[in-house]
């Protein structure tokens, strides 16, 4: 080195230098390549208990309410439908034929029915002077939901009560059945503009009503499943269809008395909690439809029958389908 001479040492310099700062970047690319492909852990937020907001906190803030199950309406497609048809068209050949029936998903029309009348107005069914309570549909009877409603006759020293038709319809399906010990009849009647109503504990039938009851199956114990009357039966509003209901074994003077409008649900079954609590009920596609027909027998009947106590013990005049008055 001390043999070199300056200009040749200050040459050798700037070279060592720019070997230098030449592996410097060689070295800083190298490490930013590399952690460019490595992912840096990411920290979570944390948040303290005491900072969490409370929905139900915020009175702004709707409360969701529960969803109804969906309702799909019965169409033409349905299985039976054109079974239907077949046998509307073959009563309609005799002069009968009911124009509605329960698909097993909600009540339908087949064909186009007719009108109901407007104001819609029923024929007293029983004498309600002798009624001495009423019990209101749309309530806990018991631990059962019970859509009808009907009437008690507790001054009775018998039970000779007579029932009759309350609008023109047809004798769609009954049921003959033991209970306390005593021949129970229920029966089903639908109009032709989509109105069913039903009677329930009927006691001693009519002759003409007692022949149809031969036709159904021998009573079994507790069970009021209905059969079919095929074809159907046409009756007349003011046809006498009972003279006696309820059980003499327990003197107990009741009928039952429920109406259902089927071209429609019913206000309650729209309201989400009240369906979806029935939902399961076996008989939901009635509750669905089940109406108050305190008003159907014009203003004066119908403030008579409002005056009376409610029959239940528990539930009184409480109701789904009747607004208080």
């Amino acid at each position: 080195m001390k043999n070199l001479s300056p200009k040749l040492l200050v040459l050798l310099f700037l070279l060592a230098g720019l070997i230098l700062i030449d592996q410097f970047d060689l070295g800083t690319n190298l490490y930013a390549a590399i952690s460019k492909n490595i992912k840096k852990p990411v920290k979570k937020k944390i948040v303290k208990p005491n900072k969490l907001k409370n929905p139900l906190s915020n009175s702004r803030q709707p409360l969701v309410q529960p969803s109804i199950v969906p309702y799909t309406p019965p169409s033409k497609n349905d299985p039976g439908y054109q079974d239907m048809l077949k046998v509307q068209h073959s009563q309609q050949q005799n002069g009968s034929g009911s124009s509605w029936f329960d698909n097993g998903t909600d009540w339908m029309a087949v064909g186009t029915p007719p009108a109901c009348p407007k104001p819609l107005a029923l024929q007293p069914p029983v004498d309600f002077n002798f009624a001495t309570s009423l019990l209101y549909p749309g309530q806990y009877r018991g631990n059962q939901y019970k859509p009808h409603g009907g009437f008690r006759f507790d001054n009775n020293t018998n039970n000779n009560i007579s029932v009759k038709i309350p609008l023109d319809a047809e004798l769609v399906n009954g049921s003959r059945y033991i209970q306390s010990g005593e021949v129970q009849y229920l029966l089903t009647f639908i109009s032709p503009c989509g109105l069913m109503y039903r009677f329930d504990h009927l006691l001693t039938l009519t002759p003409k009503f007692r022949a149809l009851a031969e036709s159904l199956p021998p009573p079994p114990q507790d069970d009021s499943r209905t059969t079919n009357f095929n074809p159907p039966i046409s009756v007349k509003a003011g046809e006498e269809v009972a003279t006696a209901v309820g059980f003499t074994l327990t003197k107990n003077v009741a009928v039952d008395f429920g109406v259902y409008d089927l071209r429609k649900l019913n206000p309650i079954s729209q309201n989400a909690n009240w369906a979806n609590e029935h939902r399961s009920d076996p008989g939901y596609r009635l509750a669905a439809h089940g109406v108050c027909w305190l008003n159907f027998f014009g203003t004066p009947n119908e403030q008579l029958l409002r005056n009376l106590p409610g029959g239940d013990s528990v539930n009184g005049k409480t109701s789904d389908y009747c607004q208080s008055h």
